[in-house]
C-alpha cells in the first residue's frame, strides 16, 4: 500500500529539519553585476540610489529600486580626475580625487542632473577614504612614501552646512580607515583603533579611548553598526563593543573592547567589511544577528555576529567570478535591515524585503562597474 505523507507530517518534518540545519542553511548567495563602463572604486548607498566613484569615468548615480535591472540615472563626466571614494549625506555627495588631491562636492537633489558645487584642494596628502555625517565630511589622507617631504597621515574635516571649507587637520599615524556617527570619529591604523569625540568644528584632537590589537596586526577596514563595530585586519575579523558609561554627569567614560574574533583563512589583501542587521521571523526574534560581508582582492566571505551569545561565525566563503579584471574595491550594505529570513520559532519561508528586493551586499568592482550579491532561499 502506498503511503502518502499528510500535511501535518510534512510540517513536522520541516520543523525538524529546521532544527537540525541552522538558519545559515536557508541562505544562498546570488552574484550579479552591472557594467558602468568605468573603473569603479568606491560606493555609497542612500534609499534606492547607489552613488559610484567611477575612477576616470567620473561620478555615476544608479537607481536600484528594481534589483534585477539597475539603471544609471545621472552622471558627471569629470575630465582629468580620478574619482576613488564617495560619501553621501542627505543630498550632498562628496568625492575624492586622488589624481588632483581634491575633494568635490556634488548636489544630488536631482538624481538625473547632479550638479558640481565646488572643488577644493586637500591641505594634507592624498585623499584615501571618506565619511560624511551631519554636515561634515571626514577625509582620511596619507601619501605613498612616509619618508617624503610633506608626508601627512591623518584626517581633514570639511564643513558644508553653511559654507564649504576646511576646518581641521589632525595628524594620526598609519591611518587606514575612518568611521563616523553623530557622537564619534573612529580611526584605524596599524594595531590601534582611536576613538575621538565629535565637537562643533570636527572632533577633539586627543582620543577619548585607544583600543590596541596584537602587535603584528594591521586594521584595514571599519564598519560601525549601532554600538557594534567591526574591524578587518590581516586575516582576522573583529567584533568590537563601543558604548558610554555614565559614571558622572560629564564627561561619560567611553569604553571599547574586542567581543569576539574569527580567522578569515586563505584570504589575501583584505579590503573592506560591511554590516547589516537581519530581521528574523518578521521581527519576532528579540536578539537579531548582524550579517557581515567581508571582501578581499579576489574573494569575499559571509559572516554572522550573534548579539545574544556574542559569537562571530563564518557562514560561507566565495570566490569572485573568474576574471583577471574583476576586483572588489569597496563594499556597502544595501539591505537597510529589511531582509527577512526563516526563523525556527515562527516558521515562515524567506522572502525578500520590500526595500531592496533582498539585496544585501554591494561591491564596487574595478575595471567593470557595480557588483552585488543577493541573499535568497
Amino acid at each position: 500500500m502506498k503511503i502518502i505523507p499528510t500535511k501535518k507530517f510534512l510540517v513536522v518534518l520541516f520543523l525538524m529539519l529546521s532544527w537540525i540545519y541552522p538558519v545559515y542553511s536557508q541562505i544562498v548567495v546570488l552574484e550579479k553585476n552591472a557594467n558602468t563602463n568605468g573603473d569603479t572604486r568606491g560606493i555609497a548607498v542612500l534609499d534606492y540610489y547607489v552613488y559610484l566613484a567611477d575612477g576616470a569615468g567620473g561620478f555615476k548615480i544608479v537607481n536600484m529600486s528594481n534589483p534585477y535591472l539597475y539603471v544609471i540615472t545621472g552622471m558627471l563626466q569629470m575630465s582629468g580626475c580620478f574619482i576613488e571614494q564617495v560619501a553621501v549625506d542627505s543630498n550632498i555627495v562628496v568625492l575624492t580625487d586622488t589624481l588632483n588631491k581634491q575633494i568635490h562636492f556634488v548636489d544630488v537633489s536631482d538624481k538625473m542632473r547632479p550638479e558640481l558645487l565646488e572643488s577644493l584642494p586637500v591641505t594634507g596628502d592624498v585623499p584615501r577614504r571618506i565619511a560624511a555625517e551631519g554636515g561634515k565630511v571626514f577625509v582620511l589622507e596619507y601619501g605613498d612614501d612616509s619618508t617624503a617631504p610633506g608626508y601627512f597621515s591623518g584626517i581633514e574635516v570639511f564643513s558644508y552646512q553653511t559654507t564649504i571649507g576646511s576646518v581641521q587637520l589632525t595628524p594620526i599615524n598609519n591611518i587606514q580607515d575612518v568611521e563616523v556617527n553623530a557622537s564619534y570619529v573612529l580611526a584605524a591604523g596599524g594595531d590601534q583603533l582611536q576613538l575621538f569625540r565629535r565637537n562643533a568644528t570636527g572632533f577633539n584632537v586627543a582620543p577619548a579611548r585607544i583600543l590596541s590589537f596584537p602587535a603584528d596586526e594591521e586594521i584595514k577596514s571599519l564598519d560601525l553598526y549601532g554600538i557594534n563595530l567591526f574591524a578587518f585586519g590581516k586575516n582576522q575579523l573583529y567584533a568590537i563593543g563601543v558604548f558610554e558609561f555614565q559614571l558622572f554627569p560629564n564627561p561619560p567614560i567611553l569604553i571599547a573592547w574586542i567581543l569576539d574574533q574569527i580567522a578569515v583563512s586563505g584570504y589575501q589583501e583584505n579590503r573592506n567589511v560591511s554590516a547589516a542587521i537581519l530581521d528574523y521571523g518578521n521581527g519576532t526574534t528579540s536578539a537579531p544577528y548582524i550579517y557581515l560581508l567581508a571582501t578581499t582582492l579576489k574573494s569575499y566571505g559571509m559572516f554572522c555576529f550573534n548579539t545574544s551569545t556574542i559569537e562571530l561565525k563564518a557562514f560561507g566563503m566565495y570566490d569572485l567570478e573568474t576574471s583577471s579584471t574583476i576586483v572588489f574595491r569597496d563594499v556597502y550594505d544595501a539591505s537597510d535591515g529589511k531582509v527577512k529570513i526563516y526563523d525556527s520559532d515562527f516558521p515562515e519561508y524567506f522572502h525578500p524585503g520590500a526595500f531592496h528586493g533582498g539585496t544585501f551586499g554591494l561591491g564596487a568592482i574595478g575595471d567593470y562597474g557595480l557588483g552585488y550579491v543577493q541573499v535568497k532561499q
